[in-house]
């Protein structure tokens, strides 16, 4: 037998050995490894133990791993006529000095990330803190009772608070990181549609972009979603041309990421299968064979989906109830094509912009048109890899009825980013040729418009830096200074975390010095216990409160009145004190 023969044979025992020591390990499982947590809210039992789901799914890993094992197939590249071909190419030459550029973007993008990381957290970054402080990584894992647990993002940020502390900035660390090594990111993926310069653009674009430097330093998930995507997308689209082990493997690996970061990477993975089936008939419109990438392909999203799976095998029944009840909720987002998500939109990207956005709205669509144009030219499937994702996931939000955030289509950004500078490329080109301008001067425009672009962006930093994403610990700190001795906060509805997790740093107890209240007879209950004008009352994210509970809301507009206002740059985030009108009973 020959060496590389007997090297074969070791593996393909090895993954039967493998194979039946998964489904000992399955049969012989105990229950006491699994921890459950006790669920959040009102909502029902899942409907099937994620143990039990995890004894299937190693059982299932046995089988594959022994049937592998008894056939031991090699990865064989496919021939090229069996392979996609694109026809537009990007030119190589360029800026020479591009590292140099792009360090420098990536440092800028850096710096514009840390600035005032340490600002109060906001709702959605304070529960999962809450939630999950006092828990082990297992039970992180093995459990979902919070729709705010993005998977990898709360491990991370575990870790870093265990390490420095549970600081603002610790918290939104892992994001940063995650934000800033987008911009290399975003460049690499530009270059297999756009040339060096314009690559950099979209990086530099990127970079000061206000809304990716929000999500950048938002302790959530989205930032890490956001890297994976463009990533794994570019992966997948020259995987289709070339075919090769290392692309496929890697972007396995982005894609598994992804679906740990955010849990709507699913849909990327659902626009890749699309753009598959058109790479499939694109190649037998060319009259190649097209088995063997419908092979490829089965295997590749096969092994994604039964990773994906396996990161939350066990908590999926619980993921299963969690989203059944709560994006139904009018208060937990809006509607897909409602006027309140458009508006919601305009105000996300007026904030970034401002009125700039209404003067170039028109012209940058037109401007957009004629990049996607060109970007379909070049490698239609890395651009429809992008595209497509949000598009599924709004109409899957249209056909169950659920509702959404702007944020779930953070996708668009990139994508915005990428078809405005071709674009502007491809503008400057008519340009320059109508008015016959030598082609060096092709460059020059190209990077005024964009540059000009990203000074817009630049310019709405500084009040994005200086109004907190969700201002509970400057709202708590004034009305402990504002208070008398023996006065008490009630913490209304959504309020309850924000007032907990900062009124518990300057020392106040809960039922001493605040309490949650989320009904009309939990507020007469405290004002029958306390002196008239010893109340202050904490609110954020009126449209919730008068969706979930309107009699509460009628009954403090009715009898109380606004002291205080603290903004927000989270829409309907800011967070609001209230005292009795005189006169109220």
């Amino acid at each position: 037998m020959h060496p590389p023969d007997a090297k074969r044979a070791f593996r393909r025992r090895a993954l039967v050995a493998a194979g039946l020591a998964l489904a000992a390990a399955a049969l012989l499982l105990s229950d006491r490894w699994y921890e459950p947590l006790p669920p959040i809210g009102d909502v029902p039992p899942p409907p099937i133990s994620g143990w039990v789901l995890l004894r299937i799914a190693l059982a299932l890993d046995a089988v594959l791993l022994v049937l592998t094992g008894m056939r031991g197939r090699a990865f064989r590249r496919i021939p090229p006529e069996g392979r996609l071909v694109l026809s537009g190419a990007t030119d190589p030459a360029g800026v020479r000095s591009w590292p140099w550029w792009l360090g420098a973007v990536t440092l800028l993008a850096l710096v514009l990330r840390l600035v005032a990381i340490g600002s109060s957290l906001w709702l959605d970054e304070i529960t999962p803190l809450l939630y999950y402080r006092d828990v082990t990584a297992w039970q992180v894992v093995t459990n979902y009772v919070s729709s705010n647990n993005h998977l990898l993002n709360t491990l991370l940020v575990k870790l870093t608070t265990s390490m420095f502390g549970e600081w603002e900035w610790a918290a939104r660390l892992p994001a940063v990181l995650f934000g800033v090594a987008t911009v290399p990111a975003i460049y690499w993926v530009a270059r297999a549609m756009l040339p060096r310069r314009a690559s950099l653009l979209v990086a530099l674009v990127l970079a000061v972009s206000y809304h990716h430097i929000f999500f950048s330093q938002n302790a959530r998930g989205y930032s890490a979603y956001l890297l994976t995507a463009i990533v794994s997308s570019a992966l997948f689209a020259r995987a289709l041309v070339e075919d090769r082990l290392w692309l496929w493997v890697t972007y396995l690996c982005a894609i598994t990421v992804g679906v740990a970061s955010l849990l709507i990477t699913t849909f990327v993975l659902a626009a890749h299968a699309v753009v598959g089936l058109i790479a499939l008939a694109a190649i037998r419109r060319r009259g190649g064979p097209v088995a063997p990438m419908l092979g490829r392909l089965a295997g590749v999203f096969a092994i994604a989906g039964y990773l994906g799976l396996h990161l939350y095998v066990v908590a999926l029944p619980q993921v299963y109830v969690y989203m059944g009840a709560v994006y139904v909720d009018p208060a937990a987002g809006f509607q897909a094509l409602s006027t309140e998500l458009l508006r919601e939109f305009a105000r996300g990207l007026s904030a970034g912009f401002g009125v700039a956005l209404a003067v170039v709205a028109v012209p940058g669509a037109m401007v957009a048109l004629l990049g996607a144009r060109r970007l379909l030219g070049r490698n239609w499937p890395l651009l429809l890899a992008i595209a497509i994702a949000p598009a599924m996931q709004l109409a899957f939000a249209i056909v169950g009825g659920l509702v959404v955030s702007p944020r779930f289509f953070l996708l668009l950004l990139p994508l915005a980013i990428l078809v405005v500078v071709a674009g502007v490329e491809e503008t400057a080109e008519r340009l320059v040729r109508r008015i016959g301008w030598p082609p060096s001067r092709l460059g020059q425009v190209t990077v005024l418009v964009v540059g000009l672009g990203a000074a817009a962006s630049l310019a709405a930093l500084p009040a994005y830096y200086a109004t907190p994403k969700q201002p509970f610990r400057e709202a708590v700190a004034w009305v402990d200074r504002a208070r008398a001795p023996g006065d008490i906060v009630l913490a209304i509805q959504n309020a309850t975390s924000g007032v907990e997790f900062y009124g518990t740093r300057i020392g106040w107890t809960e039922g001493r010095d605040f309490t949650s209240v989320r009904s009309v007879p939990a507020l007469d209950e405290q004002l029958t216990a306390h002196p008239a004008g010893s109340v202050w009352l904490l609110v954020t994210f009126p449209r919730a409160l008068r969706l979930d509970l309107p009699d509460l809301d009628a009954r403090i507009r009715t009898e109380w009145t606004i002291v205080r206002e603290f903004p927000a740059t989270i829409g309907d985030g800011a967070v609001t004190i209230w005292r009795r009108r005189s006169g109220s009973r």
